[in-house]
């Protein structure tokens, strides 16, 4: 029985010890998904935005199988109205990726400024999505 017991702690050890390795890189920090602004600031109406991301595959992200991340969104508002929303793929070879967002316009956004936020996330098993980071940033008009 204590073998039996022995080997049960050893090997929820070793488990614990795999998972810190796959979840802390060798630099000691943990794992950080980042999402930033790469254009030029200020965004005026009618930009072009890009949005630089880092993100780390870890075993705490379980992706929906067929559909890997990340994947990035973009939403503005005017005051408590959206007026603009899109998505894209974060991987090569996905739904417009490396294809900027644009700023306006669009059917309930003519002209002016918004403010909006941009998400890096992933679709989970479940086929739920998860926001990993995300950035605010404001559109001049």
């Amino acid at each position: 029985m204590k073998k039996v017991l022995k080997a049960i702690i050893t090997s929820m050890l070793l488990l614990v010890m795999m998972a810190i390795v796959f979840v802390i890189p060798a630099s000691g920090a943990p794992v950080r998904d980042d999402i930033w602004v790469e254009s030029a600031q200020p965004l005026h109406f009618q930009d072009e935005l890009v949005l630089g991301f880092t993100y780390k595959v870890t075993p705490a992200k379980t992706q929906m199988p067929g559909n890997p991340g990340p994947w990035l969104w973009t939403s503005c508002y005017k005051g408590d109205v959206l007026v603009y929303s899109e998505f894209r793929a974060g991987f090569e070879g996905g739904y417009k990726y490396g294809v900027p967002f644009q700023l306006g316009p669009t059917a309930r956004w003519a002209e002016g400024a918004a403010s909006c936020i941009g998400e890096l996330g992933h679709v989970s098993r479940t086929g739920r999505i998860v926001i990993d980071a995300d950035v605010k940033f404001e559109v001049e008009a």
